[in-house]
């Protein structure tokens, strides 16, 4: 743990915590001071093997102290954050302002002010957590009384949930920049959609509809849906200059009406594979939203008209993006009103744990300092030893900047045949993924169907690729 007075600095300077989170942090650290920063747990290293004990340098347990303290601290913190959320929403009677929940008391100012990156706090909050549980229960236990510490710290925490999204928000940053720039492109003379507004403007829309229109802690397939339901509403509006393909291009637009005009919306459901049961409610929560939260799109009359070459199904505000390459005064106070919505949400009660705003840029920019952006893995973790970083991951505490604390997860080092290491999802996706590819013939489903008595020859019965 840190020293009572450097963790009073983060809690009073940096975070500017009011009287009860100050109070109630301050308890979580005098009941920790007793753990040793430099105790890690023996825990299994892949497919059950145990790491073998490294005596470490005495730089590295240096380093090793440093980190395990800002991620204490940080757990600390982000704990008393949980338990005053709670108590918040216990007593739905009493103002969120008398409750105790302080809206500067978000993950991201945690992560800024421990100067500790969020992929080192989401790899080590399980670890951390179990460490810290004996010492902080008896608190927790007066704080919330008895029948609400029977879910344990972990579960009070949401370890699993809150993992869950970071990948999830990594995953679909990076969805968001395919497809975006699979569709749309600024200019032939600048190409890529780093620096243009759409880009980013587009991006804020998924988070706040996300938020809005999805529960907490949303499944990666529904917040899919809704990422392609973002996509489709581009479409409507981006000019057609900018746009990659044509409507008459039948393979990114497979699906067509009677007319014989390109559906948009069916036709990413379509080619992405996702559910258009569960998208086309999505689309129609979306066009309320923008009707109904958003100011700066009801200045403008927003209806149902169409492009004539395409068929949307979503709301139409004339002018949005109307000069998509630079950003309409239109495009800029959108932007603006959904920044300041985020920051509304990310400090209510059981508002965004983590600001998911810079992962787009994150995931983007590979020029940025390999460094700042080292993946977690067990070599760095605080539940085995670690050997030398070749450069520290952390920046210095005066003034970390906001993508310091969002590291990918992907690991950054490279195989010396040029491949990721695998991962445990990774493994489970390249397991499944050909089912995806893969589809029965008409021959093959009346082989399999109970009714049929029909001989079908064997060579009728090869899958094949759907498109």
């Amino acid at each position: 743990m840190l020293e009572g007075a450097d963790f009073q600095q983060i809690c009073d300077e940096r975070l500017q915590l009011g009287p009860e989170a100050r109070d109630l942090a301050t308890a979580f650290c005098e009941e920790c001071q007793s753990l040793s920063s430099a105790h890690i747990s023996e825990v299994p290293t892949g497919f059950g093997a145990t790491a073998t004990p490294t005596p470490p340098t005495p730089g590295q347990a240096q380093s090793n102290k440093q980190d395990a303290d800002a991620c204490r601290t940080a757990t600390l913190l982000y704990l008393t954050k949980k338990v005053l959320q709670t108590l918040a929403c216990s007593d739905s009677s009493q103002p969120v302002s008398d409750s105790g929940h302080d809206p500067q008391l978000t993950l991201t100012n945690i992560l800024l002010s421990c100067n500790i990156s969020l992929a080192a706090f989401m790899r080590e909050l399980l670890t951390t957590a179990r460490d810290i549980g004996p010492a902080v229960e008896p608190l927790l236990a007066a704080k919330l009384g008895p029948s609400a510490w029977v879910s344990g710290l972990e579960r009070l925490l949401q370890v699993r949930e809150l993992q869950a999204s970071y990948v999830y928000a990594t995953v679909l940053a990076k969805k968001f920049r395919d497809i975006f720039t699979c569709y749309f492109e600024p200019s032939a003379q600048n190409p890529g959609p780093r620096g243009w507004s759409v880009y980013k403007t587009a991006w804020l829309l998924f988070l706040y509809a996300k938020a809005r229109l999805l529960p907490p802690f949303p499944d990666l397939v529904s917040a899919f849906n809704l990422l392609l339901c973002i996509i489709n509403f581009l479409l409507a509006h981006i000019p057609l200059q900018h746009h990659c393909f044509l409507s008459s291009d039948t393979q990114r637009y497979p699906v067509r009406t009677a007319s014989g005009v390109a559906d948009t919306l069916q036709s990413l459901v379509s080619l992405y594979r996702a559910s258009l049961v569960d998208a086309l409610p999505l689309a129609s929560a979306l066009n309320a939203l923008l009707q109904s939260d958003l100011s700066s799109l009801q200045e403008q009359e927003p209806g149902l008209e169409q492009p004539s070459d395409l068929n949307t199904s979503c709301l139409h505000i004339p002018g949005l993006f109307s000069d998509a390459s630079g950003g309409s005064e239109l495009l800029q106070r959108l932007e603006q009103e959904l920044q300041d919505k985020l920051d509304l949400v990310q400090q209510e009660p059981q508002g965004l744990d983590f600001d998911e705003r810079p992962f787009l840029l994150v995931g983007g920019d590979r020029k940025v300092a390999s460094n700042i952006f080292q993946s977690p893995g067990p070599a760095n973790s605080l539940s085995s030893p670690r050997p030398p970083l070749k450069s520290r991951m952390l920046l210095s505490p005066l003034r970390p900047e906001l993508t310091a604390i969002l590291a990918s997860p992907s690991p950054m080092s490279r195989l010396p045949i040029g491949l990721c290491p695998p991962t445990p999802i990774t493994s489970a996706l390249g397991a499944s993924s050909w089912l995806r590819d893969m589809a029965t013939t008409t021959a093959a489903q009346e082989l399999l169907d109970p009714g049929s008595s029909q001989d079908v020859e064997p060579a009728a019965l090869d899958m094949q690729h759907p498109l």
